[in-house]
């Protein structure tokens, strides 16, 4: 290769060098700039759609709205006597239900300290501290499982045999769907 050739060819190179440098500058510099002024307009376009769907949702209250006058005037009385009874049955129900097992756990406390009481001698719950149970109790009344939970375990051993004797239990009817369901009760001394 003579020099003026080998010159000529080293000017194009370091000019393609320059060009690509340029070009990869302005193409950074543009995208950059695009995704920027692309934002706001994504922003508007959420914020068109979310006018038109407070639109529609405002359309279809209205229209609901207008079907329960026509209901109302069509039958005001037979709406009346079948709403009520549905939104207040369950709120009642609820409050029965939790009011008997509340009750229900309240006696089953009151039977494990009698027997406690009939069962243990008092100078050996003496200086006990309380200790935490859970028992599993079943549809028929029996216990699955007593386990200790936490607290004084020698206390946990003298009582044990006391709450065993407790069981079986007469649940109500209408509390054996619940079951079975776990117990959990602190003994104190």
């Amino acid at each position: 290769m003579s020099p003026k050739t080998r010159s000529v060819l080293e000017d194009a190179f370091i000019v393609l060098i320059v060009i690509g440098i340029i070009y990869a500058a302005y193409h950074f510099l543009f995208n950059t700039k695009s995704e920027t002024i692309k934002a706001p307009i994504q922003e508007v376009k959420t914020e068109q759609t979310i006018k038109k769907e407070t639109s529609k949702i405002i359309e279809k209250e209205n229209i609901i709205e207008a079907q329960k006058i026509i209901l109302k005037d069509n039958k005001k009385e037979e709406i009346k006597t079948e709403e009520v009874p549905k939104k207040e049955e369950p709120v009642k129900e609820q409050v029965q239900k939790k009011i008997t097992l509340e009750s229900f756990y309240a006696q089953i406390e009151k039977q494990i300290y009698s027997k406690i009481q009939k069962n243990v001698e008092q100078k050996d719950l003496e200086n006990r501290k309380s200790t935490k149970i859970r028992i599993t109790i079943l549809k028929n009344g029996m216990y699955e499982q007593l386990r200790f939970m936490n607290g004084d375990k020698k206390y946990y051993e003298l009582i044990r045999s006391s709450v065993v004797e407790v069981f079986p239990l007469n649940i109500d009817d209408s509390l054996k769907k619940n079951f079975p369901r776990y117990f959990r009760m602190e003994v104190k001394n």
